[in-house]
């Protein structure tokens, strides 16, 4: 396996665009955290051990699901990622930014940091669930998240060089790499077996949710935990008793400030709802799980709401599976 060096990363991050350098380094750090641990997949029926993919905890046997929804410093990394290939006056960059308006009228003048975007920006809300986005910005962020976390596997594995410089024309993706647009070191017919994120279906979410729990909130209601305390989500009934103010009007948490479910997935009940792919053909889109303006009846697993335009209080969550791919040759296209 190829070395990978931390600093030699920075350096160049630095020497190119130092203005994303701290950025870099958060994302480097990241990315060697998460792909520490093994996890046993089956893809195609072969069975075959891997990296857990970056950010997730396996729900399947080729099934992962994030841990927390995704979150502003996530999704701010795939928009500066644009800005800064294809540029800042660029469509590419504009149609990926979140909607800023989305915040009530007495959030944004009672509080500076909801209008602007300082919400999205400011690093106090690093680890808050990005919101204002539509379900097609959301699959955006999943395909390139695909594409970045590919690059740099094949990187690490000495498959494809490291592109210093990327730019909208040589920038690497899944589906150049598939085409054989990018030169890599595969030999014939060799495949290579890489993660790939998307917006989960109802059905998918509703796996990930419930886990092997027996009630409409995935938690395990025999564990000691459970027994001693109330779960806690961030739902309407909960803020407003809280805040101790009817009229106060809720919003997100931090990802992490609520009770987990069986398979260790943060704020999948309350916080922000989230986006899924609908079973049928229909053009309805609908969100799971309720949010920080529902009731826990309209939380339960089972429920769907349908989504029409993005909100302050609904995200998504990335699910993941392995899938292979064989480079094709210039010949055979």
């Amino acid at each position: 396996m190829k070395d990978w060096n931390v600093f030699q990363e920075i350096q160049t991050l630095l020497m190119h665009r130092p203005v994303f350098a701290f950025l870099g380094l958060i994302t480097i750090l990241f990315f060697l955290n998460s792909c520490s641990s093994k996890s046993k997949i089956l893809v195609d029926g072969l069975s075959t051990k891997e990296e857990t993919p970056p950010g997730t905890v396996q729900v399947g046997s080729n099934f992962f699901a994030d841990v927390v929804e995704v979150q502003n410093i996530s999704y701010r990394e795939y928009t500066t990622w644009m800005q800064r290939v294809y540029g800042e006056e660029s469509q590419e960059y504009l149609a990926c930014l979140p909607d800023f308006t989305v915040w009530p009228r007495e959030m944004r003048y009672g509080e500076p940091l909801y209008r602007e975007g300082q919400h999205f920006y400011h690093p106090a809300y690093n680890d808050y669930p990005v919101v204002g986005i539509s379900l097609k910005k959301a699959e955006g962020f999943s395909v390139w998240r695909s594409n970045r976390v590919a690059e740099r596997l094949l990187i690490e594995d000495g498959v494809i060089e490291r592109i210093v410089d990327p730019n909208k024309d040589n920038h690497f993706t899944l589906d150049r790499f598939f085409y054989g647009e990018i030169d890599s070191n595969l030999e014939p017919q060799q495949m290579v077996l890489l993660p790939v994120y998307s917006v989960p279906c109802e059905v998918g979410w509703e796996q990930i949710a419930r886990g092997d729990s027996n009630n409409e909130y995935g938690l395990d209601s025999l564990s000691r935990k459970f027994r001693k305390n109330k779960p806690r989500f961030n739902l309407y009934d909960e803020v407003r008793a809280s805040r101790g103010h009817p009229r106060y009007e809720p919003a997100p948490n931090l990802s992490t400030a609520a009770t987990g479910n069986v398979n260790g997935l943060q704020d999948i009940i309350g916080n922000v709802a989230e986006m899924v792919w609908p079973v049928d053909s229909s053009s309805d889109m609908y969100t799971k799980g309720g949010s920080c303006k529902s009731t826990l009846e309209e939380a339960a697993i089972s429920n769907s709401e349908i989504f029409t335009v993005p909100n302050y209080y609904t995200g998504f969550r990335n699910v993941c599976r392995y899938k292979f791919f064989h480079p094709l040759s210039n010949k055979e296209l």
